[in-house]
């Protein structure tokens, strides 16, 4: 994935790291525990493809997440951040 976010989030009040993910790499500061993993990764498409419709304003691109819901609004992946690291995380991410 070349490019995305990913969400890691302790679910204990603190706010979540949002940490950006550019030629499929990501880094950065996040909480501390077991953290819901979010992973999302927009394409843009065609609104008339989308729309099934033409017409004036139609021939713009809207975005969609090119990544199955698994990974995002469906995900359960957890994964455990210590302080004492190291905190490696990969993901074999798999197409719809």
């Amino acid at each position: 994935m070349a490019t995305g976010n990913i969400t890691l989030d302790a679910q204990n009040g603190q706010p979540p790291a949002v940490l950006s993910i550019t030629d499929g790499k990501y880094d950065g500061q996040c909480p501390v525990g077991k953290c819901k993993v979010v992973i999302k990764s927009m394409r843009k498409v065609p609104l008339k493809d989308k729309a099934m419709a033409k017409g004036p304003g139609y021939d713009q691109e809207m975005e969609e997440e090119s990544l199955p819901a698994r990974y995002n609004a469906k995900s359960e992946i957890v994964k455990e951040v210590t302080e004492a690291g190291p905190n490696t995380f990969d993901f074999d991410l798999q197409p719809k």
